[in-house]
């Protein structure tokens, strides 16, 4: 009897939650899909793109980013120009999935060797 009224009451808790209104929001659309941590491999000053070499398990592979002018670039909590980066630079980048590829919200230079 005291394990069905537990799960009776789990499941009204659950139930309920929703209804909340903080938690029945949308995500914000500035929450990062994920994030990618990777040394530029080419960065296009023209098209705003990067291009990260990633290790995936024993593999690499290569991550074109795009870079829009709203991006926030830093190193160390200095704010940095796109054009600060360099080929080597080992870099994280919050990026959002969109229909075209990845987009970065913002990159953080990690180290630079």
């Amino acid at each position: 009897m005291g394990l069905g009224i537990t799960i009776v009451a789990g499941l009204a808790l659950l139930l309920h939650l929703p209804a909340h209104p903080a938690l029945a929001q949308s995500p914000s659309p500035h929450v990062p899909a994920h994030a990618v941590l990777g040394t530029i491999h080419a960065l296009g000053a023209d098209d705003g793109s990067v291009e990260l070499i990633t290790g995936v398990g024993h593999a690499l592979r290569l991550v074109q980013i795009k870079v829009e002018p709203k991006t926030r670039v830093e190193s160390g909590g200095t704010t940095l120009h796109l054009r600060d980066l360099q080929c080597g630079d080992i870099v994280r980048a919050e990026c959002l999935a969109t229909g075209t590829g990845h987009v970065a919200t913002f990159i953080e230079r990690v180290h630079r060797p």
